[in-house]
């Protein structure tokens, strides 16, 4: 009641002194300078503000009583509780504005993006979606798509997306005045390896599969064959301002005039995939996150402005691993840009002219492809499947820094600060994660010969062995244990398997959590079930799955568990809603979400999964809302 009377007033004061809008916390926040002249002192796009003789001020007036009579009213209580504190991952944030996508696909099968006359950016969301987004990151609509592939791509003319889609590489389009749940239609051309982004008098140039370069009319849907490519791989089109069609083939930059390649065999390196002519420069994607910007003339100056994760350039110029393989590059205005990779995020970059560099100015998307996967540390910092956030950090920040894994299950925190336990690399490669999560991109990933790391783990925890042994829990979905003795720097040196004895048949098993070395507890079948060592295996000694009689005090099926400081955290996902407890007697201490009644806002979840907490502050997986919720216990 006490939180409801404070919003209460809070709310009916901004309307009747700063106008209708009632502003979120991210929106507050200080933006880019150049970014905020584009997109608004607040990061959205203006918006008219109503007059004062237009505000219901009457009724506003004592809405704002009535809150501080309530506010009087309950001064003296001082119940514990857990509220919001704040979304990661997700540029909408709540409501109509919350990004979401299919939840389907692979991360690898993507459109990439554009960006049209009216300054939204369209992006592909999971497999058979398209997203269209304001430049402040809120979801504006959804549209149909045909199914992506990793060589899918899109481009823009006019108010016409091209798309490049489909088992076939079929073309289609769609216009920007479409309906929202709208289809692409089809254009009756397919085998089509390259497009080019851009385009004259509504034309645009691509490539198919037989090696063979045509000239399309977008509106018509008429093409004109221009002649073959000539020998080797194709590897992007572009058309210039002019006209002027290049062609990349073998990682060579080639004219095409008069039917042929121009100076076969002798042309200059390409700066990347699918190369895009932007104001005079030549710009290309690579792998890790690079961005290559290239000379009118092919010149390879100033060269990688962005990314450059692997090769020479190590450590030069921040990698971002949600930009791997980028697929398109489209200019906002002065310094200011969009482009997009893997996993269907989307980013404004802002360029630095002086240091000839990107920067990310925005993240614009969801969290999409994570599951359970997060770790947070004492100093609230945040680990998700592709990198670490600050717990300040707005629902639109770019990661402080990315990573090449992905946690495998559940990560621990041990007491020397590292984080440990089994990872996957690049969605499929099994190895062992340990590190520092103030340095991720530092974390070692290996492949140990040693012991055996298996894939679709769920549950790890860290303990001292009674003979003072490091040792590393793991179990899989079906409760099967692994144990590993570690060494100094949490390496895996031998492994054996363990046997945590249920009383009853338990079959689906999430996390682990230790409250100290002799004891342990686990989450499975919708019980917390406790468990006290038995030489290296665990026997159960109690489960419960309620804390009251009343309906609503009973758990659901699926549960995630923290334990930190005598707090045990309980992310209830088929309830929808986030439960804590005293661990010393299981005391109910406070809820968060609705029970039983999933939303999208700012008090709500959607089939929450994995969570981790440090003292009074846990991070969240609202996993059907695609975003972490930042939860406080006061």
């Amino acid at each position: 009641m006490k939180n409801i009377a404070v919003h209460l007033v809070m709310v009916s004061m901004n309307f009747l002194f700063n106008g209708a809008r009632v502003f979120q916390p991210a929106e507050l926040l200080a933006r880019s300078s150049m970014c905020s002249r584009i997109l608004g002192r607040d990061g959205s796009p203006n918006r008219p503000r109503r007059s004062r003789r237009e505000r219901p001020t009457f009724i506003l007036w004592i809405g704002m009583a009535f809150g501080i009579i309530l506010l009087l009213a309950n001064s003296s209580e001082a119940a514990e509780g857990i509220v919001f504190d704040g979304i990661l991952g997700n540029s909408g944030e709540k409501g109509d504005s919350l990004v979401t996508t299919s939840k389907t696909g692979n991360p690898r099968d993507t459109f990439g993006s554009v960006l049209d006359r009216a300054g939204t950016i369209w992006a592909s969301a999971g497999s058979g979606r398209i997203n269209r987004y304001s430049l402040d990151g809120r979801l504006l609509a959804s549209f149909k798509a045909p199914a992506a592939n990793n060589r899918s791509m899109m481009t823009i003319v006019n108010d016409t997306i091209v798309i490049m889609a489909d088992r076939d590489c079929k073309l289609y389009k769609l216009d920007v005045n479409a309906e929202p749940g709208s289809s692409p239609v089809p254009m009756n051309i397919k085998n089509v390896d390259e497009i080019s982004f851009g385009s004259k008098d509504g034309k645009i140039a691509y490539v198919t599969a037989d090696s063979n370069l045509f000239q399309l009319d977008v509106k018509s849907g008429e093409s004109k064959q221009l002649g073959p490519t000539g020998e080797g791989r194709c590897n992007g089109v572009e058309m210039t301002p002019d006209g002027k069609i290049f062609l990349n083939m073998d990682g060579k930059m080639y004219a095409f005039e008069n039917g042929k390649i121009m100076n076969e065999k002798k042309g200059p390196p390409a700066p990347g995939s699918r190369p895009q002519y932007i104001d005079g420069f030549w710009y290309g994607h690579v792998w890790h996150g690079t961005i290559k910007k290239f000379q009118k003339d092919f010149e390879s100056t100033p060269g990688v402005v962005y990314g450059g994760a692997s090769g020479s350039f190590i450590g030069k110029v921040r990698c971002n691993e949600e930009l791997s393989s980028g697929k398109s590059l489209w200019k906002i205005g002065p310094n200011l840009f969009v482009t997009s990779g893997i996993g269907d995020v989307v980013f404004i970059l802002e360029w630095n002219e002086e240091k000839k560099q990107f920067s990310e100015v925005r993240r614009i998307g969801a969290l999409s492809w994570h599951k359970d996967g997060i770790i947070m540390d004492d100093e609230g910092d945040i680990l998700v499947r592709n990198g670490r956030w600050h717990w300040n950090d707005r629902p639109d920040s770019p990661f402080y820094e990315t990573t090449s894994f992905r946690i495998n299950g559940q990560l621990s925190m041990t007491p020397d600060k590292n984080i440990v336990g089994p990872g996957l690399v690049y969605d499929s490669a099994i190895a062992w994660v340990r590190g520092r999560m103030d340095d991720v991109g530092g974390v070692q990933q290996r492949w140990i010969e040693k012991v055996t790391l298996r894939k679709e783990m769920s549950g790890t925890a860290v303990y001292l062995s009674k003979d003072k042994k490091r040792c590393v829990l793991t179990i899989d979905r079906k409760g099967e244990g692994i144990l590993y003795y570690v060494d100094g720097k949490w390496t895996p040196m031998e492994d054996k398997p363990v046997k945590l004895a249920t009383a009853q048949t338990t079959m689906d098993w999430n996390n682990l959590a230790m409250p100290d070395n002799s004891s342990l507890i686990a989450s499975a079948d919708g019980n917390i079930i406790e468990f006290i060592a038995d030489g290296d295996n665990w026997k159960e000694v109690k489960r419960w799955n309620s804390w009251g009689d009343k309906p609503d005090q009973k758990f659901g099926k699926t549960l995630y568990i923290s334990l930190h400081n005598n707090l045990l955290w309980v992310s209830d996902t088929e309830r929808h809603r986030v439960l804590c407890f005293k661990k010393d007697g299981n005391a109910f201490v406070g809820q968060f979400g609705k029970t039983d009644k999933p939303g999208t806002g700012l008090d709500e979840l959607s089939r929450p999964t994995g969570i981790s907490s440090r003292g009074s502050k846990a991070a969240l997986i609202d996993a059907d809302n695609e975003r972490v919720m930042k939860l406080v216990l006061k």
